[in-house]
């Protein structure tokens, strides 16, 4: 008769065992529950710090060069600082408004090619300044860390969150329909010193020589000759948008005399007259930046450039005269473009 005995007191030890698994797999299953939870709630919480910091970087970034009249450059660091931080403040992470503070937002100088940050603080040089970083906080510094569900169980009721964005700000990348005065694309190298970077006040003469520092060109028109020239010459078309990677068609050589009245006939029209005598003697134009190619015919925009046109010569010479203007601003491009001393009128985010 001892054997259903010791059959009773199996089952017995059978279910006891059944029960211990089960309340460690309860046990396991309800901290991966609340694992789960946990790190869903802060990864929307980073997610939207995230958005709101890329956010609140671009605004402060096409806010901080602004430009006079003339298109020069300037620095506003208090508007750029007032706009991130009105961003910020009108974005949530997990219903938290999000307040910037002032340590957190950063400017200086970025480099693409290197990937090297430097601080440069509130100076008042655009050359000083081609991006902004801002981190925005849910930690215990500012907006207060995130609470957890079930993390406190083992030691973490709160976690604090950071995110942070860099917007860039740099050279004219692109030409809105009719930014580019005239149909001459100017050569890479005619406006680059010693140093790389662009010649900025030399004067260059656009002629007609065996090596050309500048070309005429009639943008995507084709064919490039002196009559589809003359139609952007004279203003009667106006250049397309353009755009850092396009490749526009180009003509060396002379152009026709009825061709080159007209562009000193525009020069009178649309320049200045800065010494009083009734005639213009200064007009400021946007022009593309080219490589050339293989093709003669084809030339690669690479960037842009503004001159100070100070003399149109007709025949016999067929020469314009224009001086290379650094520190401008192109308000409506976007950034893109290699420094030829005009900088893009809206970032874009590199972090």
């Amino acid at each position: 008769m001892p054997w259903p005995i010791d059959l009773r007191r199996l089952l017995r030890e059978e279910r006891a065992a059944i029960a211990v698994t089960v309340a460690f797999m309860l046990t396991a299953l309800v901290g991966l529950t609340g694992a789960a939870t946990d790190l869903g709630l802060l990864y929307t919480a980073h997610n939207q710090l995230q958005n709101a910091a890329d956010a609140a970087a671009l605004a402060a970034a096409d806010t901080i060069i602004t430009y006079d009249a003339s298109l020069y450059a300037q620095v506003d660091y208090p508007a750029a600082l007032a706009t991130a931080q009105q961003i910020s403040s009108a974005n949530q992470a997990l219903g938290v408004n999000l307040n910037l503070l002032e340590p957190d937002f950063v400017v200086g100088k970025y480099d693409l090619a290197t990937n090297q940050w430097i601080t440069t603080g509130s100076s008042d040089n655009p050359d000083d300044i081609n991006a902004v970083q801002v981190t925005l906080r849910r930690d215990e510094v500012a907006n207060t860390p995130v609470d957890t569900y079930f993390a406190g169980i083992v030691g973490y009721p709160q976690v604090g969150l950071t995110a942070t964005a860099l917007a860039f700000i740099g050279y004219a990348g692109s030409a809105p329909e009719g930014a580019v005065a005239l149909p001459i694309a100017v050569n890479a190298q005619a406006v680059l010193g010693d140093d790389d970077g662009p010649d900025c006040g030399e004067a260059l003469v656009f002629h007609s020589e065996p090596h050309e520092n500048a070309e005429w060109t009639t943008f995507f028109d084709w064919p490039c000759n002196d009559p589809n020239v003359r139609d952007y010459v004279c203003g009667c078309k106006s250049s397309p948008e353009l755009k850092v990677g396009d490749d526009i068609n180009v003509i060396n050589g002379n152009l026709s005399n009825h061709t080159f009245s007209a562009l000193a006939q525009r020069f009178q029209e649309e320049g200045t007259d800065t010494d009083g005598d009734g005639l213009a003697d200064q007009w400021m134009v946007m022009l593309p930046v080219v490589e050339s190619g293989q093709c003669a015919t084809k030339a690669h925009v690479v960037g842009f450039a503004h001159f100070i046109i100070t003399e149109v010569r007709t025949a016999p010479e067929k020469e314009v005269v224009g001086i290379l203007q650094c520190g401008m601003v192109s308000p409506d491009s976007a950034t893109g473009g290699e420094d030829f001393g005009t900088r893009a009128g809206h970032p874009k985010l590199v972090h």
